[in-house]
Parts: C-alpha cells; structure tokens; sequence
C-alpha cells in the first residue's frame, strides 16, 4: 500500500451526516432547552451536541457522533418531524 496517499479507509463525514446534523442544529436553535433535550436523548452531554455542530461545518471534522448515535439522532429528528 502506498501510503504517500490519503487512506481509503479513513471514514470522513459523510454529507448525509452533515446534513442531519444541520438539520438538529436548526431545530435545536428554535426552542430553549432543545439542545438539552436531544442531549439527553442520545446520552451525552449538552457540550457533545455543540462540538458536532461545529465539526459539521468543517472541512475535514475530527470530532462526530458514533454511527449508533447517528441513527438514534436520525430517529429523534424524523419523530420530531411528524409532530409538526
């Protein structure tokens, strides 16, 4: 393997992440509390939301949510979706 090249294998955030993760941030910035909420939900801390937020919007992100915690965030916005 030549590795003067970027490894294959090295995840980077996909842009349907990116998206999900805009998509949480927007919500979250409608209502106080929202952030806590999702937070708690997850089973993080309100701070590892923040860093996410962040990260996304970054050209290469070092910081994401697990792939567990993407689909559980995945399924948190789409109910949150139905609600309206």
């Amino acid at each position: 393997m030549d590795f003067s090249e970027k490894n294959p294998l090295d995840f980077e955030m996909g842009a349907r992440l990116k998206r999900l993760l805009q998509e949480a941030e927007a919500w979250c910035r409608e209502e106080r509390g929202r952030q806590t909420r999702l937070a708690e939900y997850l089973g993080v801390a309100p701070q590892h939301i923040s860093v996410w937020f962040s990260e996304a919007k970054k050209e290469d992100p070092k910081r994401q949510p697990t792939g567990e915690q993407a689909l559980a965030l995945d399924a948190f916005m789409r109910y949150q979706e139905s609600q309206k």
